[in-house]
């Protein structure tokens, strides 16, 4: 294990929070011969799984009380916020906070090969992509973290080739050592505003993922993304930082390799982009040749692959950057090709009468409402809205008015969103079925109705997942009896 010693050098240890990764962590700490005392606000008759939490340890429920200022260390839920009265009188009194990501990494093994992946879009598609390629590969590879089941909960302690974690910021707020070998930031744009004082805050809090990095490490950014530059500056400590971007070298006017080879030899002279790890241009990706001193091709034709819209496309550089110097990338394409993208995230639900229907839940932030918008050039019927975390929804304006056919407005931010967009074509609904029968009566034959909300999800639902899933099924229920 990469650090064993700390752990053992507490003797009561708190869980803060039992849900999975709460669960995970208090299991880990019991095998270890810990004592262990679980804390959680919601009620006994919540859990579904009480005997087994109840073998882990002495515990409370309905409340998190100063029993566990009792302990040397607390493990911290990520739904947890840290200004609450509890945590702040557990920091002033010197006792130690960590994230479950924290325990989980000085309990991995010393030669598994950590990547870790961060971001305000796209985490979990690149998170998964890079297991997917891993796997094609032979690699013995652990998926985990904010994705599927928590760090912990994996034999981490025995040696594995990699684990791939999604991290989200609330995970990296309490760490400490946390080291990953591969550090991917793939963007910062603002979320959570309703959790972090500001959106400088909030940034801050996802670039700790670059804490902890030292020569032997690998870090990918990406070189569109303005905070992270700004962030970066003088505060990388890696050896090795590659950088992508989908924008830099259009403006220079690099053109595809069957065009005109010479433009493209000419192309790598230019001292501005020499520095660029990896690119698209047009649909082929090309990374940099440090050797040859020029840009090569690695996957072409990347229009055709599952992943649509130049947001997956830069989670595709992202991820291929991410375990360049660990495979040759031989038959790559159709590793790429078999990849499915996840639910929820631009997905094809149903094809009814020449009218496609997307469930884009997961876009709860602006930002990925634009990146879905620019992933269409045919009409939209956008459906907009739900629980309000602070965003300037005025950023979508440029968007909206490009390929809009009408904005479908429901749930808490209805009202605020229609003062924006009143000067679009817009109609409010109270009930999440009446606005999809909406867009069904009003939609027509090449145009597109896209759930992309901008918004969580807890107005009308449990969570984005519930919103989905009740999307998918009310379009598949009406579309079958029209």
């Amino acid at each position: 294990m990469r650090d064993l010693n700390s752990v053992m050098n507490f003797k009561k240890v708190g869980v803060m929070g039992i849900a999975r990764s709460g669960i995970a962590a208090a299991k880990k700490l019991k095998n270890l011969g810990l004592s262990v005392f679980l804390s959680d606000s919601s009620p006994k008759e919540k859990f579904t799984n009480l005997n087994e939490i109840l073998t882990l340890g002495d515990c409370e429920f309905g409340e998190h009380t100063e029993k566990l200022l009792t302990n040397d260390l607390i493990i911290v839920s990520p739904g947890i916020a840290q200004d609450t009265p509890l945590l702040r009188k557990a920091k002033s009194m010197g006792i130690t906070l960590w994230s479950e990501i924290e325990l989980g990494y000085r309990l991995t093994h010393s030669d598994t090969k950590i990547i870790a992946v961060t971001g305000s879009n796209g985490k979990s598609t690149t998170s998964r992509l890079i297991a997917h390629i891993l796997k094609a590969y032979g690699k013995d590879t652990i998926l985990g973290g904010n994705i599927g089941d928590a760090y912990c909960s994996f034999d981490i302690e025995n040696k594995h080739d990699f684990i791939v974690l999604e991290i989200s910021s609330f995970q990296l707020d309490l760490i400490d050592k946390f080291h990953p070998n591969v550090s991917v930031l793939l963007n910062i744009t603002p979320d959570h505003l309703d959790r972090y004082p500001s959106f400088d805050d909030y940034a801050r809090s996802k670039f700790r993922i670059t804490k902890n990095l030292n020569n032997e490490d690998l870090l990918v950014y990406n070189e569109d993304c303005k905070i992270t530059n700004k962030l970066l500056d003088g505060h990388i400590h890696s050896k090795d930082a590659v950088h992508f971007s989908c924008e830099n070298l259009l403006s220079f006017g690099l053109v595809d390799n069957d065009q005109n080879k010479k433009d493209m030899d000419d192309m790598n002279l230019v001292e501005d982009i020499i520095y660029l790890d990896a690119t698209i241009v047009k649909d082929c990706i090309y990374f940099y040749n440090e050797d040859d001193y020029r840009f090569e091709p690695v996957v072409s034709k990347i229009d055709q692959l599952p992943l649509k819209g130049p947001h997956n496309h830069a989670n595709i550089l992202a991820a291929l950057l991410s375990i360049k110097n660990y495979l040759d990338f031989k038959n790559i394409f159709d590793v790429l090709m078999s990849f499915q993208p996840l639910e929820h995230r631009l997905e094809l639900v149903s094809i009814h009468n020449g009218v496609e229907y997307y469930n884009d839940s997961k876009a709860t932030n602006t930002d990925s409402v634009k990146y879905a918008l620019q992933s269409f050039t045919k009409p939209v019927h956008l459906i907009l809205g739900g629980s309000d975390k602070g965003e300037d929804f005025k950023v979508l304006k440029p968007y909206i008015k490009e390929n809009i056919k009408k904005i479908y407005l429901i749930g808490e931010t209805a009202n605020k969103l229609e003062e924006i967009f009143k000067d679009i074509n817009y109609e409010k609904f109270t009930d999440f079925e009446s606005v999809i029968k909406a867009t069904i009566n009003n939609a027509q034959n090449g145009e597109v109705v896209l759930l992309s909300p901008a918004c969580a999800s807890f107005d009308w639902f449990k969570n984005f997942e519930h919103r989905g899933k009740e999307f998918k099924r009310i379009v598949t229920q009406l579309t079958a009896s029209n």
